[in-house]
């Protein structure tokens, strides 16, 4: 069933990352630079989302002892300006 449904959601986010990397490709006519800086900030939340779903498949395989989860030494400094837009934009919307 889980299976079903991430296919459902990556689907249709594959085709508009497509169709995101056809415009910025200039397939579509000349992107200015703010059109452009929008369409990859879009191009770059779909990627999450598209890693999110496949984080959502590996689950099930955890559960199964499949796939054995691993940990990994990473950067604070890499963590923070990952999320900075992020949070920024949530602080924004909070007031």
């Amino acid at each position: 069933m889980l299976n079903v449904v991430t296919h459902d959601l990556q689907a249709p986010l594959v085709a508009v990352q497509s169709c995101i990397s056809y415009v910025l490709d200039g397939y579509a006519g000349e992107v200015v630079e703010e059109q452009k800086s929008w369409l990859q900030r879009g191009s770059r939340r779909i990627d999450s989302l598209l890693l999110l779903i496949t984080d959502l498949l590996d689950i099930p395989r955890i559960e199964l002892g499949q796939l054995k989860p691993e940990m990994a030494e990473l950067s604070l400094n890499d963590v923070i300006t990952i999320l900075s837009p992020v949070s920024i934009s949530w602080l924004r919307k909070k007031g």
